[in-house]
């Protein structure tokens, strides 16, 4: 993640919860900084750690790791989430039409793409189910539709052959 786009969610998300703010904890001392909080909780969530790994190099324990996520991800949801968690507007469809035409897609809102993310930490007994034969590691399907500014419309995580652009175009509902 780049610095800046960490620096804006880190801000936003520390003033709008007190959860996140400089307190003394029940024996006085000064407890973790709104950083030390964000940062666990985004290392979570960028490399799927587990909450009692995340003590190693930022010294928080497990519970605290867990309620660090858990209040990020709702301050992310509250104060992200109107701009950016939402169906698209019909101002947004005509924007992204324009575009098309433009471009010389009359009809395209998006482009699908998708890829393989490898799983590290897949369960061993899962492994043949998101393991393909011209793959050694165990690997799951991210499938997107994205328009032109890289605005996610859809995305939908699944096993590798599962889900093709058919069932992406299916599944997103932009046009209702």
């Amino acid at each position: 993640m780049r610095r800046h786009v960490f620096l804006r969610i880190f801000k936003r998300v520390s003033n709008n919860d007190e959860y996140f703010q400089l307190r003394n904890d029940a024996i006085g001392r000064i407890s973790l900084s709104s950083l030390h909080k964000c940062v666990v909780a985004i290392h979570m969530l960028a490399y799927g750690s587990l909450t009692d790994s995340t003590n190693k190099y930022v010294r928080i324990g497990e519970t605290t790791t867990m309620e660090c996520l858990q209040k990020f991800v709702q301050g992310v949801n509250e104060v992200f989430g109107i701009e950016y968690l939402r169906r698209p507007h019909n101002n947004d469809i005509e924007r992204l039409l324009k575009i098309g035409d433009a471009c010389g897609f009359p009809v395209m809102l998006g482009s699908i793409g998708c890829m393989h993310w490898e799983w590290k930490n897949c369960p061993t007994t899962w492994k043949d189910q998101y393991q393909r034969g011209d793959r050694e590691k165990a690997t799951i399907m991210l499938e997107a539709v994205t328009s032109h500014d890289l605005w996610i419309w859809h995305a939908h995580f699944g096993i590798v052959d599962s889900n093709n652009d058919i069932n992406v175009l299916n599944q997103s509902d932009v046009l209702k």
